[in-house]
């Protein structure tokens, strides 16, 4: 919380038409004058001082710039008590993750599962499909040694190796010892170019030394790129050619291709503060799920889905889903990101907790309305989805929640 409302300022050259701009009279360089904190330019280092939001106490003086940065988020100060800064922290963690610790997320606790200890059965069919018999009876860990049999060596009896090493690609020592010794034998150039020709590259060399010197080739398929050089080795894991690695990604190969939409979207989003957008959807509804009125575990939803903004905004301009930014004039950029700042800040969403947003788009899909909400919202009351939802999120016990809380459904 801001305390000082002026603070003293002296004319110079660098801030004499800032303040004459916002009716401060100048009378000559150096000399003091009075200014509203509220004038000061946003890279102000003037000192300012502040009251800390949550234990009232005044913090020492900081500069007006630091001082804006610290609040961009919350809007609140804090000073360093460690409660202070805990609260400070579990407001910031529930604008950019929905929870009050950012432990809780989805994606961490993903992560931790992923660490949990494999099925045995996973662990023989992995042995299984490399021709192995795992012969250990159960599974500790990924460090445990593990007896197995690989079958093409079968008279050599019985080998050793963990689990994080057979993961790593190694393996039986004998099928090592062979393969060493075919990588060894020299091939003719007519080979090398006869495998570069079977992975789409035609080769230019006349001569080939080893597997890990990269050879001059020319794509088939991009011709016009010119050479680029690749070694045996190279090839023969997989890698190809750069150009049809970024054809197989880009435009309507990728996962993300709406028609075009995807760039004017990304851009779009990256023009709004989604974080202060975020802030302001939780304030509305005092950080509760708007359903259950739980205060943990949620999401924003938009009542009225991003691409159907995007779409209606190119519809009101009278313009095309084109491929690129570019390839729109910087007038109806201008005029696409006007529009739809307007449009943003006016439609706050929703919050809802993650489990009931992720039910909310399995029936749905990703093309939201608003009638689409008050329809959720009816058969959810209703009880429609408690089959699907744990006892918690179920819809009477929500009802009683809200209930409890005065909150009107």
């Amino acid at each position: 919380m801001l305390v000082s409302e002026t603070v003293k300022m002296r004319w110079h050259g660098n801030n004499k038409k800032w303040y004459e701009e916002r009716g401060y009279v100048f009378t000559k360089i150096g000399d003091e004058f009075e200014v509203k904190v509220t004038d000061l330019s946003k890279s102000s280092h003037i000192e300012v001082d502040v009251k800390c939001d949550y234990c009232k106490e005044i913090i020492s003086p900081k500069p007006y710039h630091q001082y804006l940065k610290s609040r961009e988020l919350t809007g609140h100060d804090c000073c360093n008590n460690t409660q202070c800064m805990n609260k400070k922290r579990e407001e910031v963690s529930l604008i950019r993750y929905g929870v009050s610790n950012p432990m809780k997320t989805d994606e961490t606790k993903n992560k931790s599962s992923e660490a949990q200890r494999l099925d045995y059965n996973y662990v023989c069919e992995s042995f299984s499909e490399r021709d192995y018999v795992l012969l250990t009876e159960n599974y500790i860990n990924c460090e445990q040694t593990l007896e197995y049999i690989c079958l093409e060596h079968n008279d050599k009896g019985i080998q050793t190796i963990t689990w994080h090493d057979f993961n790593s690609g190694c393996g039986c020592y004998y099928c090592g010892v062979e393969k060493s010794k075919q990588k060894r034998i020299k091939r003719s150039i007519s080979e090398i170019a006869k495998i570069y020709d079977d992975n789409d590259f035609i080769l230019i060399e006349k001569e080939y030394v080893n597997g890990h010197i990269p050879m001059a080739c020319i794509c088939k398929k991009h011709k016009d790129a010119g050479i680029q050089y690749k070694s045996l080795y190279k090839v023969l894991s997989g890698q190809g050619c750069k150009y049809c690695g970024i054809d197989k990604v880009s435009g309507e190969n990728c996962y993300h291709w709406k028609g075009g939409k995807t760039e004017i979207d990304i851009a779009l989003r990256n023009e709004l503060s989604d974080i202060k957008w975020k802030y302001k959807s939780l304030q509305r509804h005092n950080f509760r799920c708007v359903l259950t009125g739980i205060t943990k575990n949620f999401e924003i939803h938009h009542l009225y889905s991003f691409n159907k903004i995007v779409d209606d905004i190119l519809d009101k301009l009278n313009l095309e889903v084109k491929r690129k930014i570019s390839d729109y004039t910087l007038y109806e950029w201008q005029n696409i990101k006007k529009e739809f700042k307007c449009y943003h800040e006016i439609n706050l969403g929703v919050p809802l907790t993650c489990k009931i947003h992720i039910l909310y788009h399995k029936i749905f899909g990703d093309d939201n309305t608003e009638n689409q909400f008050d329809v959720f919202k009816e058969n959810y009351y209703k009880g429609l989805y408690d089959n699907e939802l744990e006892e918690e999120l179920k819809s009477y016990n929500s009802i009683k929640r809200l209930k409890e809380l005065g909150v009107a459904i």
